[in-house]
Formats: C-alpha cells, sequence, structure tokens
C-alpha cells in the first residue's frame, strides 16, 4: 500500500465568505503568483478557480464539442503514432489518453447528465441523446441506467448500489476490511488478466445482450458495420491498438479508480429509512489536484530546484489524471449530489458560490481532500469502519451484478 499523507485533508465550512475563503490547505490561491496565461489551466487541473477569477460561461453544448473533439484529436494521434512509428510511437500515450478522456466524459458527463434530464434541459431530447451515445459506445441501455442511477442518488451507499456491488464484486473490497488489504486488492485487479475479461464481458453482455431490443439491434447493428470496415480494410492492427486497447483496458482502469474514490461508504439504513441531508452530505467530498508553489523567499537554487519539481509533478501527475481520471466535472461531485439540477456545466464556480452563499438549507459541510490517492484512501478508511454484510445468495444475471462502466456520477 502507498504510504498516502492524509494531511491535505479540509473541511470548508459553509459559512466562509468569499473574502475569507483561504485556508492554509488552499493552495489554489497561492498560484496567483504564476503567469495571467497559466491560469485558466490551473483552474481546469485543480477544479478551483482563484478568488475573484473571471470564468467564461460554458454551455452543456460547449462540453459536448469538446468532448467529440478531444475524442477525435486522440484518435488522430494514435493513428498518425501507430502509422509512422519510431519516436512518433510516442504520441500514443497522449492519444490514449484522449481517447479514454473522451469515451469516459460522454458517459460521466454527457450521459450522465441526460439521465438527469439536466443536459438540454428537455427530457424527451436528453433521452434520445442518451440512447444515441449508449448505443455507440457499447454503454448499457441508457433507460435501466437512469433508473439505477436514480436509486443511487437516494443512497450511494445502499447495499444493491451499482458501485457498492462493483467494489464487492470484481474487486472483492467488502465491509471491515482492512484499509491495507483494500489497496493490495485495488493494485492486484488493475493488473489481472481476469479481471478486465470479466469486467469487458459484463459490458459487452449489458450492451449486446440489453432487455431494450431497440438497444440490442442498434448496438449489433454499429458493431457489424464497424468490425466489416475494419475487415475490410485490413486495418486490424490499428483498430486494435488505437481503439480497442484504450476502451477496454485503459478505459477499465481509469473507471475503477475513479468508482473507488467516487463515494464514502455510510451506515446502512435501517428499514424504510431515508438519508437526511447530513449524513447525505457526508458521503461525497470535493477531490482537488494540484501543488502549493513554492516559497518565493527561497534562495535561488533552492527554488529553482523546487520549482523543476513543482512543473513536473504538474505536467506528470496533476494534468494526466485530472485528463483519464477525474474528467469531466468529477471533482465537483460533492456539488452534483447537492444539487442534481444544478449549473453542473460551470460546477468549477458553481460548487464555490454555494459555499460562499452559505451552502443554503445544507447545515454540512464541503469537504475536500487534495488528491486522487488521498480520495481513495478516505474512501477504504469509511469501508474498513463498516460492519461486514451478509449478502443473501441471489439469481440476478452476472451482467446486472458487474454492470458499472456507465454507472458513474
Amino acid at each position: 500500500m502507498p504510504n498516502i499523507d492524509l494531511s491535505p485533508k479540509v473541511e470548508v465550512k459553509c459559512s466562509l465568505s468569499s473574502e475569507s475563503r483561504t485556508s492554509q490547505t488552499d493552495y489554489r490561491e497561492s498560484m496567483v503568483k504564476l503567469p495571467g496565461f497559466m491560469q485558466g489551466l490551473l483552474t481546469w487541473v485543480t477544479g478551483k478557480p482563484l478568488k475573484g477569477q473571471l470564468l467564461q460561461t460554458k454551455t452543456p453544448i460547449y462540453h459536448l464539442a469538446m468532448v467529440l473533439t478531444i475524442s477525435i484529436v486522440g484518435t488522430l494521434l494514435s493513428i498518425f503514432a501507430v502509422l509512422d512509428r519510431g519516436v512518433w510511437l510516442l504520441l500514443l500515450l497522449p492519444g490514449w489518453i484522449f481517447t479514454v478522456s473522451g469515451a469516459r466524459q460522454l458517459q460521466v458527463v454527457i450521459v450522465h447528465h441526460c439521465a438527469h434530464a439536466n443536459f438540454t434541459r428537455n427530457r424527451s431530447l436528453d433521452r434520445r441523446l442518451g440512447q444515441i451515445i449508449s448505443t455507440i459506445l457499447l454503454f448499457r441501455e441508457f433507460d435501466g441506467y437512469q433508473q439505477d442511477h436514480i436509486k443511487h442518488h437516494a443512497d450511494p451507499s445502499a447495499v444493491d448500489d451499482e458501485t457498492v456491488k462493483f467494489l464487492r464484486l470484481l474487486l472483492g473490497i467488502r465491509e471491515g476490511m482492512s484499509v491495507r488489504e483494500q489497496w493490495q486488492r485495488l493494485w492486484l485487479s488493475l493488473v489481472s488478466p481476469i479481471f478486465h475479461a470479466q469486467f469487458l464481458a459484463a459490458r459487452l453482455i449489458s450492451s449486446l445482450g440489453s432487455t431494450s431490443v431497440t438497444h440490442r439491434v442498434l448496438t449489433w447493428s454499429s458493431l457489424i458495420i464497424v468490425l466489416t470496415m475494419v475487415t475490410l480494410s485490413s486495418s486490424w492492427h490499428i483498430f486494435l491498438i488505437v481503439w480497442v486497447f484504450p476502451l477496454t483496458v485503459l478505459y477499465q482502469i481509469s473507471t475503477t479508480l475513479r468508482l473507488c474514490s467516487e463515494h464514502l461508504r455510510l451506515p446502512p439504513l435501517k428499514d424504510n429509512a431515508r438519508r437526511d441531508k447530513q449524513s447525505y452530505g457526508q458521503a461525497t467530498v470535493g477531490i482537488f489536484l494540484g501543488d502549493p508553489v513554492p516559497d518565493f523567499t527561497l534562495p535561488f537554487w533552492s527554488q529553482l530546484q523546487q520549482w523543476f519539481w513543482w512543473y513536473l509533478r504538474l505536467a506528470l501527475i496533476h494534468i494526466p489524471t485530472r485528463a483519464f481520471i477525474l474528467v469531466g466535472d468529477c471533482p465537483h461531485h460533492d456539488y452534483h449530489h447537492r444539487h442534481p439540477n444544478g449549473n453542473w456545466a460551470n460546477a468549477t464556480v458553481a460548487r464555490q458560490q454555494d459555499i460562499d452563499a452559505g451552502c443554503p438549507s445544507w447545515n454540512e459541510p464541503y469537504r475536500e481532500v487534495a488528491g486522487l490517492w488521498a480520495a481513495i484512501e478516505l474512501a477504504f478508511q469509511s469501508i474498513s469502519q463498516q460492519e461486514p454484510v451478509v449478502i443473501a445468495q441471489t439469481n440476478e444475471p452476472v451482467h446486472k451484478l458487474y454492470t458499472v462502466s456507465a454507472e458513474e456520477g
């Protein structure tokens, strides 16, 4: 298990004003000293705006256009790398990252908010868009996902919640298990061919074997057309490298790491009780990336060394994590659960505005962690603190138990 420092964790009280929002761990404000042309990138990477920073208002169509652009760029980079080979093979890594990021944002952002009828605000249009994307990318049938997602919002710690079942059945992570063992199971799963085969099989079964005849017919038709085109063009090696590998193994690694950090586990409800706002607010945390900038008062050579490492971590850790795992509005998932029909397209600003406004009708404070690994550690701690749950035998189809590849949000 990695040595995780949880010291960056901080509670942001809802009474904070915009003038007093900076805490000793709010390292985003330390970046105000950096050049103005970097601030947009830093806001995206960290998931936090500077105090008083003016940001362009984004629309749902903007997000859809960006996701499609990212997907196209990733595909083109990968194709170029495969065809030209040599040193250009180095472009495969960013190509794969872009491809996975685009695919996951289509689910985590577009399909997810379509399920809330909060993408175009037109329920019928959102449903059609969600169905089209789910069919083309072999996601689970949209209507079934939407129904289960509504239950997920009612209680993300429920025994039959898709994420809870994923952790228990595919990763073997169970209540009462030590944090160390949970980390071990996570790392072993990420490199396990059996895990990836089971995950992929569940994705394919849930899509190609959907109970919806329309979804099943359209999905099979799309798949047959693609495979026929690949065969006729004799481009199987390109197809496998550019699409199949990133959208199976890499996509599943990304999804797994996100699901492990998505929610904190709460004690199970008894009888027909419902989550109150206090416990509901405790189930999610904001996850923010980045490091405090080096101290400008340090001697020149010490400062130069620290700046080197700061930029290296930004380029090799924080940007890839944001693009590959914490995509879209994932850093602000706590805001989404408080306001599922809120201003998700501008969640970076909307979350802070909610804090500055005193979190109307919410007494539970927003909580934050610095970094993905700290978020996973915190989630694992919450699981280890729960009493083991005895699950009755079920005849539920395996694809219903494992279908979580499209269940984020």
